[in-house]
């Protein structure tokens, strides 16, 4: 076939997404001296698509010495570093994470829509956070200092919004994150406090999500009284069963066992999945209180633990574990 031919096939396979014809054909495509610049990107996405990512990246790298400023091929580029990034990221040390950033930033453009920088400046601090380097996520943090860019979420033209928040509130996210993490709870006081006066409206829940934070500080810190003050705000607006948890222990870190008994069983009532609430009822039976039927939470929790394990539940255990979380619920 000639590159007519096999362009028409390529570009066949790339509008109907079948992504390994589309790599078949735009391999070939790209030998012919015909091939352009759209062909070669068009074959570095197939390999990205297709799983390929490291070539991807190779052939990439050598693209962009050819031509700079091709958007596309920036954009694909900036893409296969972050993919490179996150694959590697309990391997490789700060400061090639923070170069990679850096290239990341100096690849995409300002008025990138579909690859902002937003995006992997996001997914890396995520990742880090998940793998708790904080050593990093500091480095990061310090190098690309956000806070006086613009921190409004940007609403798209069909009203809703982007998949990620504005670099300013991700460093305010992270920094409270990474200083609540490594111990320092008056700075994140101070961060958060500060991300109120420069964000006036947040990416979805942000903002309950910092006060959590905030709060968890204030009890860390034994101000008890504040931490719940902030609890009670924000359950105003969520009332899950996880913030009825952390409360309970606060009150009962504070001397008031009755109230913390009588919010740790709302929490344990709540409609959420039972299995996710493991710790609270270890929590329970571990109290020193006489007012909790401790003997069928123990049971109770056993029965979670093992099927938890993936160990498979005999036909008395499911019958009991319904009965002990009716029984649990009207107490």
């Amino acid at each position: 076939m000639d590159y007519k031919e096999i362009k028409a096939k390529a570009e066949k396979a790339r509008q109907s997404n079948n992504i390994a014809e589309m790599l078949k054909y735009y391999s070939q495509l790209i030998e012919f001296e015909e091939a352009n610049y759209w062909d070669k990107y068009f074959y570095a996405l197939a390999l990205f698509r297709n799983g390929k990512k490291h070539e991807s990246l190779d052939y990439c790298r050598k693209l962009y010495k050819e031509k700079q400023n091709f958007k596309p091929l920036k954009s694909l580029y900036a893409r296969n570093i972050l993919a490179n990034i996150l694959e590697n990221i309990t391997k490789i040390n700060n400061e090639r994470i923070v170069k990679a950033l850096s290239a990341m930033l100096n690849l995409i453009d300002k008025d990138e829509e579909f690859f902002p920088f937003r995006t992997p400046y996001y997914y890396i601090m995520k990742e880090l956070e998940q793998k708790k380097k904080y050593s990093t996520l500091a480095e990061i943090l310090k190098t690309f200092d956000f806070r006086n860019n613009e921190c409004t979420t940007a609403e798209k033209k069909d009203k809703e919004q982007p998949k990620f928040p504005p670099e300013c509130e991700t460093w305010y996210v992270f920094a409270a994150k990474t200083a609540f993490a490594t111990g320092d709870y008056t700075e994140t006081i101070e961060i958060i406090d500060e991300s109120f006066t420069k964000i006036k409206k947040f990416y979805y829940s942000n903002d309950i999500w910092l006060k959590r934070i905030k709060a968890k500080s204030f009890a860390k810190l034994k101000n008890y009284n504040e931490a719940l003050k902030i609890y009670f705000e924000i359950m105003h607006r969520k009332k899950d069963w996880f913030l009825m948890f952390e409360v309970a222990k606060i009150l009962m870190q504070s001397g008031n066992a009755e109230a913390s008994v009588y919010f740790a069983m709302n929490a344990l009532r709540d409609n959420q999945k039972i299995d996710y609430k493991l710790n609270l009822i270890k929590w329970l039976f571990e109290t020193k209180q006489n007012v909790i039927d401790k003997e069928n939470l123990i049971k109770l929790y056993h029965i979670i633990k093992k099927r938890l394990k993936k160990q498979q539940l005999n036909e008395n255990e499911i019958k009991n574990e319904k009965f002990l979380i009716k029984k649990l619920k009207e107490n």
